[in-house]
């Protein structure tokens, strides 16, 4: 009793099962209809194959039911609850017509909660009758896409196969396969899942042969293998690119067989499946990907042609995988003990099954299947055992869909670290880093210049890694980002020597430099040190360089000078003067922007500065401005004229002196991007009143179409470190982890040659916080739109958008 106690520990706190008791021993009311309490005994029925072809699952998935309801039990014994759960199991045969019966049969006898239909054909055969019947029915391995139909009477702790279909047409495309031919058994499951495969695969660019179809009960497969090894041979000569009719195809142009594949969807009859392959010589040089109900087959191992055929032809099968949940290092134990071998996956959810029926009792009140399922998806929800999750979508299946690879070595099923994750898209490589992968990042913390936006982003690196590191651990693998960081001060000379003792701590890739003329600084050690510099916030064109070592998420400045001088254009603007920081980022938007104002209006010669002189002087700068904007006023008139500030947050020293000159106030201000939502403006009186009264505005990348969770946690996160908004690319600086991560997992190594290979692809597929991270042949963030912003009452406002593809500005309707 101790060892359980321990056990009942590791579930859920006491306080949250004491919360579920009370409801018990009173009738259960749900939709004004009122439930039997539940009390006594509780039958629950329970339909495995324990014959026919997934015996050697049903078996596995009968034990794995058998100790969820002794361990439930127990739990409703520590918790002084008096009713109990009761297993009364039969045999399906995996025979649909039999397991109908049975169903009928328990449905007699009042056992209306029936637990283990393991095959979708038997479940599609009995569904009709459970939702006729006001039955349930929790299933811990049907995968049939069309029986993901929400409000019925069937719940699967499992993925449904259109998430399989993904897994199988991405691992097909990058082991490098052009052509597949699919041999699957005619049912349910077998149907579905080929038909998402192949359009997966199709729509990756792969060819698909028609394939093979056999019955389940066909009892010899000599005539089925012989087609597979004629269409085999057929696919591996045609032409991997269209050709007219009756052209030949070009040498070198056919799939070949070493860019053919087998997809196979079977049960246990694998064995006779492989045994009959063995045979025909095609069929041995050809490589062969299965389903997850031949990962981990017993009797495949067990027979040494089988065997002895998976091992020569390199058989990889792909298998739902078990993100452990609290107790799964305690139930894995004692399934291995009960059933002598490693479990399959379908053990977890079967054990599980029996904790999301008995808690929805619990929660309920009632045993009544309407009654549970008004509260079941609360519950799966909420629940974490031997899988990490139970959640379920909106019909009833398991949300969460991840894959992993398996493969037949040294006459054993043996996982490989390749995960399929649906999620994102991604397949990862099939060996992986191990423990702790330094990325350094470099911020401007103190100092001046950027440093009141550093923090920030930082801060949103940060839960960027926090939140991919669950990701990786979702995926079962045994590694993580750590994240070293270094002050930039805003300096280059000072952010070099960061990098540097970055790269002593073995951080080969560095994200955040903000700045482009820090960038340009540290750019040749990063690239003579074999280095990357992943920057949020770096904008310069002069940065442009294609094949170098770094990546910018964010569009460089040839768009938003054009964006800018639209903008004014628009905005009635037909003379304008600049005050710049003069550096690489400043002197590059400085010159776009005049450059395309040019074509439209008149640009006088403008103010570029020094940071620390205009510390020193700023008045002086400020007066030289006020002299400049006179002088076009009186020439265009005070509406026709703007002022264009490009700076950092020395911009507030420029604004509080500007509040000295009237006519500086008369003439509409406009801002670079690095000042969209900055608070800094508002926290200072002078200059609050000044920056409301110029109806400042700027521009930023326009991402409103992805308002996210993501985003909204970065906004918490910032907040309650901070104390107020976030600066600006915090987004970008959330990302950027994710990116890095994914790349390696994507590469398996923290090599940066295979970071840089694989990245375009990763950055094109993410989606996190900004609607998208594509790169172009630079490097850097393939231009978007930009929103326009502007301080209204002291808020920054959205007030329209500049399209990139028309060159206009439109309003916000």
């Amino acid at each position: 009793m101790k060892r359980y106690k321990q056990f009942i520990a590791t579930i859920i706190p006491i306080v949250g099962l004491l919360a579920a008791v009370p409801v018990v021993g009173a009738h259960a009311q749900t939709d004004d209809v009122v439930y039997e309490p539940a009390s006594g005994t509780i039958t629950i029925g329970g339909l495995f194959s324990l014959t026919g072809e997934a015996s050697s699952f049903g078996t596995q998935a009968q034990t794995a039911t058998e100790m969820g309801v002794e361990d439930f039990n127990a739990y409703l014994a520590e918790q002084g609850v008096e009713w109990r759960l009761e297993l009364k199991s039969t045999d399906s045969a995996t025979n649909p017509v039999l397991a109908l019966e049975n169903v009928q049969t328990f449905h007699s006898k009042s056992t209306d909660n029936i637990l283990g239909v393991l095959a979708s054909a038997l479940v599609s055969h009995v569904r009709e009758y459970a939702n006729s019947n006001d039955m349930l029915i929790i299933s811990p391995g049907s995968t049939a896409p069309n029986l993901a139909i929400p409000d019925d009477s069937v719940y699967r702790l499992i993925p449904d196969d259109s998430n399989q279909g993904k897994a199988a047409g991405s691992l097909l495309s990058e082991l490098g396969y052009t052509a597949m031919v699919p041999v699957w058994r005619g049912d349910t499951y077998g149907d579905g899942l080929r038909e998402k495969a192949v359009e997966d695969f199709v729509a990756r660019g792969g060819a698909v042969h028609p394939g093979v179809r056999y019955a389940p009960d066909t009892p010899d497969l000599s005539i089925e293998m012989n087609l597979l090894s004629k269409y085999v041979a057929e696919m591996a000569d045609s032409c991997r690119i269209d050709v007219d009719d009756g052209q030949d195809c070009p040498d070198g142009m056919t799939h070949g067989i070493e860019h053919t594949a087998i997809f196979l969807i079977s049960f246990d009859e694998v064995v006779q499946l492989l045994q009959t392959a063995e045979r025909e010589p095609v069929l041995n040089e050809v490589a062969w990907i299965g389903a997850e109900a031949v990962a981990q087959s017993g009797p495949l191992i067990d027979d040494p042609i089988a065997r002895t055929f998976s091992e020569d032809v390199g058989f990889m099968a792909l298998q739902v995988l078990t993100s452990p949940g609290a107790t799964y290092d305690d139930v894995h134990e004692r399934l291995v003990s009960r059933i002598g071998t490693e479990p399959t996956q379908f053990t977890y959810p079967a054990y599980d099954s029996v904790w999301v029926l008995g808690k929805s009792i619990l929660k309920a009140g009632s045993a009544d299947p309407r009654a549970i399922k008004s509260v079941i998806d609360e519950v799966a929800a909420e629940y974490s055992g031997a899988l990490a999750s139970t959640e379920l979508n909106e019909a009833g299946d398991l949300a969460n869909a991840n894959y992993m690879i398996y493969k037949v070595e040294g006459g054993e099923w043996v996982q490989t670290s390749a995960r399929y994750s649906v999620e994102r898209d991604l397949l990862t490589a099939f060996e992986q880093p191990t423990g702790s992968v330094p990325v350094g990042a470099v911020y401007p913390l103190t100092g001046g210049g950027l440093s009141e936006r550093g923090p920030h982003r930082l801060a949103s690196s940060q839960l960027g890694v926090e939140e991919f590191n669950s990701f990786v651990k979702s995926l079962v693998l045994d590694w993580q980002i750590e994240l070293p960081y270094e002050d930039s001060q805003n300096k280059p000379t000072i952010a070099e020597e960061g990098i540097k003792a970055l790269n002593l701590k073995k951080a080969k890739v560095v994200i955040g430099v903000p700045s482009s003329p820090i960038v340009k600084h540290v750019k040749q050690y990063v690239d003579s040190n074999d280095m990357l510099v992943f920057s949020c916030c770096s904008t310069s064109p002069t940065l442009t360089i294609a094949g170098d070592n770094v990546f910018r998420l964010a569009p460089d400045d040839a768009t938003q000078g054009r964006a800018l001088a639209k903008l004014m254009e628009t905005s009635g603007i037909e003379a304008m003067v600049t005050i710049w920081i003069e550096n690489d980022y400043g002197n590059e938007l400085a010159r776009h922007t005049h450059t395309s104002f040019a074509e439209v209006g008149t640009v006088e010669e403008g103010i570029p500065y020094d940071v620390e002189q205009l510390k020193r002087s700023a008045g002086s700068e400020v007066d030289t401005l006020a002299v400049k904007v006179q002088k076009l006023v009186d020439e265009y008139g005070a509406d026709k004229v703007a002022v264009l500030m490009i700076s950092y947050d020395e911009s507030l020293l420029i604004v509080q002196e500007a509040s000295r000159h009237p006519i500086l106030d008369d003439v509409r201000w406009f801002g670079a991007e690095t000042f969209v939502g900055v608070e800094y403006f508002a926290a200072d009186r002078i200059a609050n009143e000044f920056i409301n009264s110029v109806e400042f505005t700027a521009l930023f990348v326009s991402d409103d179409e992805n308002e996210n969770d993501v985003r909204e946690r970065i906004v918490e996160r910032i907040r309650e470190q901070f104390g107020k908004g976030p600066a600006s690319y915090v987004n970008q600086a959330y990302d950027l982890p994710w990116l890095v991560g994914l790349s390696i997992l994507k590469a398996g190594t923290y090599d940066t040659e295979a970071i840089k290979a694989v990245l375009p692809d990763v950055a094109a597929k993410y989606s996190g916080a900004l609607v998208s991270t594509e790169l172009n042949e630079y490097g850097d963030m393939v231009p978007l739109d930009l929103a326009i912003w502007q301080v209204i009452d002291s808020e920054w406002v959205e007030q329209g958008t500049y399209s990139l593809a028309t060159n206009t500005i439109v309003p916000l309707q």
